[in-house]
């Protein structure tokens, strides 16, 4: 497959909590790991480098912290770009967009033109592996999600 650019994923979602509880939830291992990773060596600052562990797959990525700002923005380099921003709403709710781009991975360019990536961002059972892993699992682990959605 070959592209004119790399393709940019965009995603929203609108969560029911406070933009300050939402964003913390991203930056606070002690919350994330109740819903993404298992495990995180520290907590996300700006200019530090964290692993994130997913102990039920067996694997790890490393992610650069490139922004923080508090309640509104955080980015990170894992390996492609991705980026957080989180928009208060109405009735006490938070749009938490994430836009990642510069995926030249194959796998990833594969799976961000089905329409699979967003899903990685903001459902628990999957998980965007770093690049340089392979994909067999998590190949696996999304063909079953799709056939259940589908169902």
């Amino acid at each position: 497959m070959t592209l004119a650019s790399p393709p940019v994923v965009r995603t929203t979602k609108l969560i029911r909590r406070a933009v300050e509880e939402v964003f913390d939830a991203f930056v606070d291992p002690a919350v994330t790991t109740r819903f993404w990773f298992t495990r995180s060596s520290e907590r996300l600052a700006r200019g530090e480098t964290v692993t994130w562990y997913w102990d039920q797959y067996g694997i790890h990525g490393d992610v650069r912290v490139t922004a923080l700002e508090n309640d509104r923005r955080m980015a990170i380099e894992w390996p492609p770009p991705v980026e957080w921003s989180f928009t208060p709403g109405g009735d006490g709710a938070t749009a938490v967009s994430i836009v990642a781009s510069g995926l030249t991975d194959q796998r990833l360019v594969r799976e961000a033109l089905n329409g699979v990536l967003p899903l990685t961002f903001f459902h628990p059972s999957l998980v965007t592996r770093p690049a340089s892993l392979a994909s067999g699992v998590m190949s696996e682990r999304l063909a079953t999600e799709r056939r259940r959605i589908a169902s």
